[in-house]
């Protein structure tokens, strides 16, 4: 890491460090773009200077957490949510530590393949798809299925320090590169900050003494959900003497069992959960039983007796739930998004009023900057796996609403010009353009009919491969759809070789065409 980082940094310096936040250190990350040119340098010989020594500096080793209060009696901790703010510079740090060792990982091939968390080319979004992937063909083959929603306590907290040191060992990274992460972890400190205010008035600060924690990672770290990606990154291992299929996001981790007899189901989860307990306690782990959540898909054409099937770990009874939240997103044993698009619709009508209640008072561009913020993220959120609901009506309805009080518009007025004036799709064209740039992104999981048909040279040669599928669940699944949509794609698109070319293409595409249901686009 030299001198050829130099433009690298600055334009990291000047684009990602804005936050007004600031570490034990009092410096906040939003000064760092007026300083860029007067420190890179410096800090580069800092940074390097760690590399070649294997010690991380002692004065970035403090982190300042503030309480934030989530719900309930404001008399209860319990109720507040710990936020840890490392010192700027100590992110920066991180960012390239974390960037070498993934990069090493990577290009050795390392990371579990179920591991979708904290990896390039993954996310949340692709640990649901290939979730609800697995239940759909499952349930397709009239298989009985189940989820199971492993929690486990205090995760980032608890992980063994020598136990993570071992395992980086394993993976190749020794020397000077564990003696920094050794360096990293130890003789670390924080201490509470808690602000006493009179409304938007700080009257007065209050620091509790300070604590120096001997397990896990450092909360507030950037290379914390690494190094705890490579602590778990065996517990494939834990289940390869299982029927379970596994997918992980970090510390959230599923498994979906299948069989052909409801029983044969409730056996392989036992032992699924057993062979997790033992696992976590291997490596020094808690598997909270009591969050540990179970949902038994439903398939119309078996007979489904699971619901009161016994599933324990150690000797606690494991929750059989009709719904599941994972990653975000509410799951139902019936895989019709009700409840979660319920849920989406009560935060879009909370933030309809609230456009209500702003539009006389702020510009136009203001209620823009709010639409993005507080109503697009929550529309595109794992659109993909949701988004063909038949439930999205309701959400184009009140989408409509919004976009009429963001234009001041009567209540009747006709949507489509709206929209397009604003650059804005709808909850359909949305969900469609979501969908084919997964594809775009993840071409290695589709094929073409000409790669299923070797020489195959007919007009659809170049369109995706359908798979056959017996069950109109399975034609709903996000993958199917995926394929489906992304088939339709006019040509001039789909020919774009660079991802890059294929979103810019693909989003003019949609903006240009704001589709009131998935039908209208497929009859176009």
């Amino acid at each position: 890491y030299c001198l050829h980082l130099f433009w690298s940094f600055l334009d990291s310096f000047c684009t990602n460090n804005v936050t007004k936040s600031s570490g034990a250190d009092g410096i906040p990350g939003q000064i760092l773009k007026y300083i860029a040119m007067t420190i890179v340098k410096p800090l580069i010989h800092i940074i390097n200077n760690v590399f070649t020594s294997g010690v991380f500096p002692h004065s970035l080793k403090t982190t300042r957490v503030i309480p934030v209060y989530k719900k309930g009696d404001r008399q209860q901790v319990g109720n507040y949510r710990p936020i840890s703010i490392a010192s700027v510079f100590s992110g920066i740090i991180e960012t390239c530590i974390a960037t070498r060792i993934s990069d090493y990982l990577d290009k050795l091939n390392l990371f579990s393949k179920t591991q979708h968390g904290f990896i390039k080319g993954k996310s949340t979004v692709s640990a649901l798809f290939k979730s609800i992937n697995d239940i759909s063909e499952s349930l397709d083959k009239k298989l009985y299925t189940m989820g199971i929603y492993f929690d486990i306590s205090k995760a980032f907290d608890t992980i063994n320090r020598e136990l993570l040191l071992e395992k980086l060992e394993t993976y190749g990274i020794t020397g000077i590169g564990r003696q920094l992460i050794q360096s990293f972890l130890s003789r670390r400190s924080q201490f509470v900050e808690v602000t006493e205010r009179k409304g938007n008035i700080v009257n007065a600060k209050f620091n509790s003494s300070t604590l120096k924690p001997t397990v896990g990672t450092p909360q507030g770290s950037t290379l914390a959900p690494l190094l705890f990606v490579i602590y778990v990154n065996d517990m494939d291992t834990a289940f390869e003497y299982t029927t379970a299929t596994l997918c992980k996001y970090a510390d959230d981790t599923s498994v979906i069992i299948s069989g052909s007899g409801m029983d044969t189901v409730v056996d392989s989860a036992n032992n699924a959960i057993r062979a997790m307990s033992d696992w976590c306690a291997t490596n020094r782990l808690k598997l909270n039983e009591e969050k540990t959540g179970i949902v038994i898909y439903r398939n119309v054409h078996l007979h489904n007796t699971g619901t009161h099937a016994k599933i324990k770990s150690n000797g606690k009874d494991i929750t059989v739930n009709t719904n599941q939240k994972f990653l975000g997103v509410t799951l139902n044993e019936n895989l019709n998004w009700t409840v979660h698009t319920s849920e989406l619709c009560g935060k879009l009508r909370r933030a309809s009023y609230a456009v209500l209640c702003l539009r006389h008072k702020v510009q136009q561009t203001t209620l823009l900057t709010y639409y993005y913020a507080h109503i697009q993220s929550h529309l595109s959120y794992a659109i993909t796996i949701w988004g063909n609901s038949p439930a999205s009506s309701r959400i184009l309805k009140i989408q409509k609403c919004i976009i009429r009080r963001i234009c001041y518009s009567e209540p009747r007025e006709h949507c489509r010009p709206l929209f397009k004036r604003l650059k804005i799709m709808t909850i359909h064209a949305l969900y469609i353009y979501k969908c084919v740039l997964y594809v775009s992104l993840n071409r290695h999981e589709f094929v073409t009919n000409k790669e299923v048909n070797s020489g195959m040279q007919t007009r659809y040669a170049d369109h995706l491969s359908v798979p056959h599928h017996a069950t109109t669940l399975y034609a709903k699944s996000p993958k199917y759809m995926c394929i489906k949509l992304y088939n339709h794609l006019p040509r001039d698109i789909r020919k774009h070789s660079t991802h890059v070319h294929f979103k810019t293409a693909s989003r003019d595409f949609f903006l240009n065409h704001p589709y009131y249901s998935v039908d209208e686009y497929l009859k176009a």
